[in-house]
């Protein structure tokens, strides 16, 4: 089932969009990770 969202998102032309986010993503939640465990949370 995941073979064939991203073959969608390939044809739809979406696939450097959908990369952009999910670095986004990544970015963010690394960024809340060490800004967590230096605050102490």
């Amino acid at each position: 089932m995941g073979f064939f969202a991203l073959m969608f998102l390939d044809i739809m032309e979406l696939w450097e969009d959908t990369m952009t986010t999910i670095a986004l993503m990544i970015a963010a939640i690394l960024t809340a990770i060490v800004i967590a465990i230096s605050i102490g949370v």
